[in-house]
């Protein structure tokens, strides 16, 4: 049975869930020609402030939403990516 783990931080919406485990599942059939009825997608939601990269957390990191990006040690981080 293949499984597909994704850590990613919290914030998506339940939509957007949705759509990530259909099209990773979708990919897995396509590319991996896995039975459908076997794959597994489990997403693991992190905090902010949990997640760290180039020595700063995450909820350090934060720009205000629609303000750009954080570059985190050499890190660009899309704001779609940061807390909220």
């Amino acid at each position: 049975m293949p499984q597909v783990n994704v850590h990613m931080l919290r914030g998506r919406t339940l939509e957007q869930k949705r759509t990530l485990i259909e099209e990773l599942t979708r990919v897995m059939v396509d590319v991996a020609q896995a039975d459908q009825e076997q794959v597994a997608v489990v997403l693991y939601e992190v905090e902010a402030e949990n997640w760290g990269r180039g020595g700063i957390s995450m909820a350090e990191a934060a720009v205000p939403a629609g303000e750009g990006t954080a570059d985190v040690r050499g890190a660009t981080v899309p704001p779609e990516a940061l807390p909220r």
